[in-house]
């Protein structure tokens, strides 16, 4: 008898569960790491992946490294331009990208978006003012300028689903890029909330003879302008002996 009750009261809270969208997503990239040479002029990554039976939008975000900035701003003082003012950030990552394979605005809320960073705007940096009737100029300055040097972007569309379960997008990396770790960062969206995400490191480094270079003038930066010095000295000397005698 008892035994027959318990199962009755399985049977009803099991019924009266929601049923819930399959909410799983299997991501990967077709290469961790770019290396840079004197003749990189930009790149891309595929990056694909599967989602459960349930479907959903899929929003990628890539960026990193995060950099400590300080911004000035220029005025006119007794004739002459000189800095005014100056705000130290800390977390600016030196690339951001976001991918999607619709609209944001259609895939979630704009508090879902600010609340997860997701799109240049919602972007936020350590030390910047929080106070949305007024925004900082400084951090939409730096959101700005990097947008025209093609380090921040936004592409909508750029994701593609296929019978809503396979998807792929090709992000591009342009010739300005900064060295250092990156994290891909793959969401799933379902009914306008993020269900699952996952992340994927990357690499970008400079490689080769451009990469001993790096090294030596970052372990070294004493010697390395030393010996910068001398190779331009040696260079123009070769130069004017050269035109000398011709």
């Amino acid at each position: 008898m008892i035994q027959r009750i318990l199962i009755a009261l399985s049977v009803l809270v099991g019924s009266s569960a929601p049923v819930q969208a399959d909410a799983t997503l299997v991501s990967d990239i077709s290469a961790h790491r770019i290396g840079i040479t004197s003749s990189y002029t930009g790149t891309e990554l595929l990056l694909f992946g599967a989602m459960g039976e349930g479907g959903g939008d899929v929003v990628i975000v890539i960026r990193g490294p995060d950099q400590d900035l300080n911004v000035r701003r220029k005025g006119r003082v007794g004739g002459i331009w000189i800095n005014t003012e100056a705000v130290s950030y800390s977390g600016v990552p030196g690339f951001y990208a976001v991918a999607s394979n619709r609209p944001l605005a259609e895939i979630a809320s704009p508090r879902v978006l600010r609340r997860n960073g997701i799109g240049i705007e919602n972007l936020r940096f350590t030390g910047e003012a929080t106070n949305a009737d007024a925004p900082d100029p400084f951090a939409s300055a730096i959101r700005r300028r990097r947008a025209e040097n093609g380090l921040y972007s936004l592409d909508e569309g750029a994701v593609s689903v296929i019978y809503n379960r396979l998807f792929r997008a090709d992000i591009p990396f342009p010739a300005n890029v900064p060295v250092g770790n990156y994290n891909a960062l793959i969401y799933l969206f379902q009914d306008g909330q993020v269900v699952v995400g996952e992340t994927k490191p990357i690499i970008i480094d400079k490689s080769g003879m451009e990469r001993a270079i790096y090294i030596f003038a970052q372990r070294q930066p004493a010697l390395y302008g030393i010996f910068a010095v001398i190779v331009a000295c040696l260079a123009g000397w070769g130069a004017a002996q050269f035109f000398r005698k011709r």
